[in-house]
C-alpha cells in the first residue's frame, strides 16, 4: 500500500471512526448514573472501534472481501501502468 493509501485510510480512522464514537462516549459517561453505565458505555465504544476497522468477528468475512476487491484494484492499476509504457 503507497503512502497515499494509508493516508486515507488513517485518515478514516480517525475522523470518521474515532472522533464520532468518542463523541458519543463522551456524552454517555456525562450521562451515566452508576459505574455498570459507565463500564457499558465504555465497552459499546471499543466494539463501535472494532466494527469500524472491521477488526470484530462477525466482519472478518467483510474485511476479506474488500481485501480482495482492493487487491484487484492494485493489480488493475499496476497492469495498466505497465501497457501504458509500450
Amino acid at each position: 500500500m503507497d503512502i497515499f493509501h494509508f493516508a486515507i485510510f488513517f485518515n478514516y480512522i480517525n475522523f470518521e471512526i474515532l472522533e464520532c464514537s468518542w463523541a458519543i462516549l463522551e456524552d454517555k459517561l456525562h450521562n451515566s448514573k452508576d459505574l455498570d453505565e459507565l463500564i457499558a458505555a465504555h465497552s459499546e465504544f471499543l466494539q463501535t472501534l472494532y466494527d469500524g476497522c472491521f477488526l470484530s468477528d462477525r466482519l472478518w468475512n467483510n474485511l476479506k472481501a474488500l481485501r480482495s476487491i482492493f487487491d484487484q484494484i492494485v493489480r488493475f492499476e499496476v497492469s495498466s501502468k505497465f501497457e501504458l509504457h509500450f
